[in-house]
């Protein structure tokens, strides 16, 4: 994980933003670690309330309802400000977003983690710029791209 985020700290631009999600076992100790490794600043937690959320096939816990973004900053852990944070609306620039998994709450691809296209395109609107290159290499579905390209 740290290998690979050391590459981004090189790939990024200086005080560039980046969205990072994971499980809720891990985000904090993740967040707390790329900090103090001198790699990135963690400026605040990312929350995507599902609003369908896949239900409990073997009933033994609870439904996951949510996934924990990291935002991040590209200055080696210096507390510095975004190159990029442009404010939306008071509305939309609260940390916790609630979005349907899907277009229209049924999943598009077979991903297991499929982000909504919607939430996508909402935190490229914030963290970049016209003629920004956006980077998500790992794909998956496509939908960061589908979502850049429409921002």
């Amino acid at each position: 994980m740290f290998k690979v985020c050391t590459e981004y700290r090189r790939i990024l631009k200086p005080y560039a933003s980046m969205v990072l999600f994971f499980g809720y076992r891990h985000a904090g100790w993740i967040a707390h670690e790329l900090q103090r490794r001198g790699l990135f600043t963690f400026r605040m937690p990312l929350i995507w309330v599902k609003d369908n959320p896949q239900p409990s096939y073997k009933k033994t816990s609870f439904r996951s309802g949510y996934e924990m973004g990291l935002w991040l900053i590209n200055d080696g852990a210096q507390y510095a400000q975004p190159k990029t944070f442009n404010f939306l609306t008071q509305a939309r620039m609260c940390n916790v977003m609630s979005y349907l998994i899907g277009r229209d709450g049924y999943k598009r691809t077979q991903h297991p983690t499929e982000k909504p296209e919607l939430l996508t395109r909402r935190l490229v609107e914030i963290f970049t710029d016209e003629g920004d290159v956006v980077l998500d290499n790992f794909a998956g579905g496509g939908t960061t791209g589908v979502a850049a390209f429409k921002a």
